[in-house]
């Protein structure tokens, strides 16, 4: 299988402003829990299944410091006999192309985890309002809305800590992604330990949801279904001023993408859908914008991506949410189509100038 990963630079000059983002294009077959059929290809291969949770708890303050800030809501891999917590050392977590994940069929695939949570929080004594933490963990790590970046874990991300006991109420949505390195064959597999989302306590408690457990057969078919996306590599937004207002529209461009999937054997019936993600370091805290950031890691700008579906202008938003662009029958060996990517430039008006970056990625699906 081909997938052609395509990265795209947008740069934009704000007088001295140098603006880029780089954009990640891949393709996958998506099933659900147990059972999933995926791509013969290296990278992005399928998706396990899609899922949605919520819990609730309590913590205490850090005993070091109560105002220090902690890793409060994780993604866990791993159960020592008394907590689930994340560890991302000894194995237990691996990487393929820079994606990191739980290994299964010998470390031939990996189960990668793409969720956002959100967690209202308030006071434990007296239930009043605190804050709302919005987060998310995939294959490169994981953020929140504060950017406190992470822990000990890259499924930590630091949180603060406004008040000494903290009653969290968190939901939580997203999906598993399956990374193959080409060398993937069809059978049976398990996780080497429960995987899910938990409220730690700095005083060694945790609440958790289980998402996919260890004792779960995790059966992949490997299909003959290939597929090839190609876009623009570079997008020049022209020079703005640094001292734009903010949330005002600094320039729009666009651009064509266009996919060609093929299928010989092991032909399949698929929906092909559209989805995006972004890295932790410019999650902006909402759906919608990708942070752009200067060395100093400030924003001086966001990108809102779109993508034309029978001339509407849709929303791909950063949650994972499908947009339906074509099928594939199982009857059919190939199917092709284009549609249009459209990029707007905001400013976030805080007089950032200099070169500032950001990245995310857009997924096609098949599921």
């Amino acid at each position: 299988m081909k997938i052609n990963v395509i990265k795209n630079k947008i740069l934009v000059g704000w007088k001295s402003l140098l603006l880029s983002c780089v954009l990640t294009f891949m393709a996958s077959i998506p099933s659900f829990a147990k059972t999933v059929t995926v791509m013969n290809g290296r990278g992005l291969i399928g998706v396990y299944g899609e899922y949605n949770t919520s819990l609730t708890g309590m913590t205490n303050p850090p005993a070091w410091n109560e105002k220090a800030n902690f890793y409060y809501v994780q993604f866990y891999n791993n159960f020592n006999g008394v907590i689930n917590y994340c560890v991302d050392r000894g194995g237990l977590v691996i990487n393929i192309d820079g994606v990191r994940g739980m290994p299964i069929a010998g470390g031939e695939m990996i189960m990668v985890p793409e969720f956002v949570f959100v967690d209202e929080r308030r006071n434990y004594s007296n239930n009043s309002y605190l804050d709302t933490i919005t987060g998310h963990f995939n294959g490169w790590g994981s953020g929140t809305n504060e950017q406190l970046g992470i822990g000990d874990c890259l499924w930590s991300p630091n949180q603060s800590t406004p008040t000494p006991a903290i009653r969290h109420t968190v939901t939580a949505t997203g999906r598993m992604l399956i990374y193959g390195t080409g060398n993937q064959r069809s059978g049976t597999y398990r996780l080497d330990d429960d995987i899910g989302i938990v409220i730690q306590n700095p005083q060694n408690r945790t609440t958790a949801r289980q998402i996919v457990p260890k004792t779960e057969n995790i059966i992949v078919t490997v299909s003959g279904l290939t597929c090839t996306l190609n876009t623009p590599s570079y997008v020049n937004f022209g020079s703005h001023s640094a001292s734009s207002k903010s949330n005002e529209l600094l320039s729009t461009m666009r651009n064509n993408m266009s996919v060609q999937c093929d299928q010989i054997a092991n032909k399949i019936a698929a929906t092909i859908s559209l989805s995006g993600n972004v890295k932790p370091q410019y999650y902006a805290g909402n759906n919608l914008e990708v942070n752009l950031l200067n060395a100093q890691q400030q924003a001086g700008a966001y990108v809102k991506m779109y993508v034309m579906v029978n001339g509407n202008k849709t929303p791909i938003t950063l949650d994972q949410k499908p947009i339906d662009l074509a099928k594939i029958t199982a009857l059919q060996t190939n199917v092709s189509f284009n549609n249009e990517l459209v990029y707007e430039l905001y400013s976030r008006g805080n007089n950032v100038a200099g070169k500032v970056s950001g990245s995310a990625e857009l997924s096609i699906i098949m599921r």
